[in-house]
């Protein structure tokens, strides 16, 4: 166990240097040892939450682990580039266009409503053809933006930009009523 997250036993060099594996699956993240006073993670971060919430195993400020919570996201700065599968909180604006479908307008771009799925999470497509980039949203105000960028500039700077708009809904950091 190191700063919450169990590793597997990968190998060892003629160094006396360990290499370990994150023991979740088709988690990429890496841990290097030499006895038990130095350790040194991989390039790749968890994608997944602490397995232990003890305090003396979270990550020190300094630290490269950038893993965070996905119930207790950092805010999204204005102007702040998204890390792909890292979750934020930032105010998201969901509405309905004429045709009556959902849509969602993050930082200009408009995306169409996906499938639901595991723990209350919605996928979103960018609606621009052949653009595949996707966001996940959790809850009312946590979002994720996948790993394919947008191949387009945004459709709208000032904020829903076409008279499709029938009904908007800003959502902030508390939940709000919809009628």
């Amino acid at each position: 166990m190191f700063r919450g997250h169990r590793y597997r036993f990968q190998t060892r060099t003629a160094s006396f240097l360990a290499y370990w594996r994150c023991f979740k699956e088709k988690c990429m993240a890496s841990l290097c040892t030499r006895g038990n006073h130095w350790a040194k993670l991989g390039p790749q971060p968890h994608r997944h939450a602490r397995v232990t919430n003890d305090i003396s195993q979270k990550t020190n400020a300094g630290d490269s682990d950038t893993v965070n919570d996905p119930d207790n996201p950092p805010l999204l700065m204005e102007g702040q580039e998204p890390i792909p599968k890292t979750w934020y909180t930032a105010p998201l604006r969901i509405f309905q266009n004429k045709r009556g479908t959902t849509n969602l307008n993050f930082r200009g771009y408009i995306y169409f409503k996906g499938r639901p799925g595991r723990n209350d999470t919605c996928s979103w497509t960018c609606s621009r053809f052949k653009c595949r980039s996707k966001l996940v949203t959790r809850h009312d105000n946590k979002f994720q933006v996948q790993a394919r960028p947008h191949n387009h500039e945004p459709q709208c700077l000032d904020g829903f930009g076409s008279d499709e708009v029938v009904e908007c809904v800003q959502i902030k950091n508390e939940p709000i009523e919809i009628d």
